[in-house]
């Protein structure tokens, strides 16, 4: 996993001072940016200027409440993580957050040291893997962009080649060098889910789809090869 810097931003959102400050003793030691703001419209605002990675918010806040900054961040700044820290009782909202995604945790004031620092830790880590989980998709969907294109060719060479065996033989094997690379990104993609985990619709669709493309493109090698004179 990777490791914590200060280039990793957390926002802190709470309208009491006191709160604040304490937050600011709790994590003065940690390695990632720390921004303290006292409303929903300060925090919309550091949103502009720096890419923070998660937002820990109270809820029972004047003009702007806690839930609408929420609502506001998911819309306009979908990859930052969000705490909510808070004393309400009544969550509703927040449940529902949660269960869609939108939430990473609820956290109830006051907060106790050594629950907040491990989960804003694990908060920022989730962050960059949403990142890369988001990177290997794009990967695997050019890749099989990519497979496709290549596939094309193959039948166009397989034209010029006609039925000579030296051709197809030279063809083949410029066609197997081609494919190797296909082949070492989909195990390495293998090997990065099978450690860090990923949603089952990124395994089934994505993964195997690629897996589908190479093995449908190494089938018609060989029947390319095998084909009668």
């Amino acid at each position: 996993m990777r490791e914590i810097t200060s280039s990793d931003k957390v926002l802190l959102v709470d309208d009491e001072d006191f709160v604040l400050k304490s937050l600011f003793r709790c994590l003065r030691f940690e390695k990632y940016e720390k921004f303290f703001v006292k409303s929903g419209e300060e925090a919309l605002d550091v949103l502009k200027k720096h890419e923070i990675s998660v937002l820990v918010t109270d809820l029972n806040m004047p003009k702007m409440w806690g839930m609408e900054l929420i609502d506001l961040v998911v819309e306009r700044y979908p990859k930052v993580v969000i705490i909510v820290l808070s004393a309400l009782d009544n969550v509703t909202r927040v449940i529902d957050g949660l269960n869609d995604g939108q939430i990473f945790r609820y956290m109830n004031k006051p907060w106790k040291r050594e629950i907040l620092l491990p989960t804003l830790r694990q908060a920022i880590e989730y962050y960059h893997l949403r990142a890369e989980r988001k990177e290997i998709v794009e990967k695997l969907s050019d890749q099989n962009n990519d497979l496709k294109i290549l596939s094309d060719e193959l039948e166009s060479y397989k034209r010029v080649a006609g039925k000579s065996i030296a051709n197809r033989t030279k063809i083949i094997e410029v066609f197997m060098e081609k494919v190797r690379p296909f082949v070492t990104q989909a195990m390495e993609v293998g090997e990065y889910l099978k450690t860090n985990g990923a949603p089952e619709k990124l395994k089934a669709m994505d993964l195997n789809g690629s897996g589908m493309q190479i093995l449908d493109f190494m089938k018609k090698v060989d029947e390319y090869l095998h084909a009668p004179n």
